[in-house]
């Protein structure tokens, strides 16, 4: 087996490092979701935009649905990564309020919110409906 000397172990040691921390920079993988329309009768699907979120940020927004399809269903978010954390509070029959958390820091991440949205009240659903 080689010997390595002194100035061979802090190369390797230097390079271990480097390599880490090189992973640790790249971003996460999109995580796609899009499903708030998913068995609901003539479903409006209304969308906030795609929202940018600052390294170790966070974002809020209400969201609600139009006039004409004015019964919320479901809810749903396309991420930018998997460093992106989401958590929603329904706000019935209407809307609901959103918030993501960027748990990168050091990378700006992307969030668009959708609601899923019917002029049916999700609360007595048509024959064959599911909520």
């Amino acid at each position: 087996m080689p010997h390595l000397t002194l100035g061979s172990r802090v190369r390797l040691a230097r390079l271990a490092l480097l390599l880490a921390a090189s992973w640790l920079l790249t971003p996460a993988t999109p995580a796609l979701a899009h499903h708030e329309c998913n068995n609901v009768p003539s479903c409006v699907s209304i969308s906030s935009g795609q929202i940018e979120i600052g390294h170790d940020g966070a974002v809020n927004r209400h969201m609600t649905c139009p006039s004409d399809a004015s019964y919320m269903w479901g809810t749903s978010w396309d991420k930018s990564s998997l460093n992106v954390s989401v958590i929603y509070w329904p706000d019935w029959p209407s809307g609901a309020s959103l918030r993501a958390t960027n748990l990168s820091a050091v990378h700006r991440n992307t969030i668009t919110f959708y609601l899923g949205c019917s002029a049916t009240n999700p609360q007595n659903p048509p024959p064959g409906g599911t909520r």
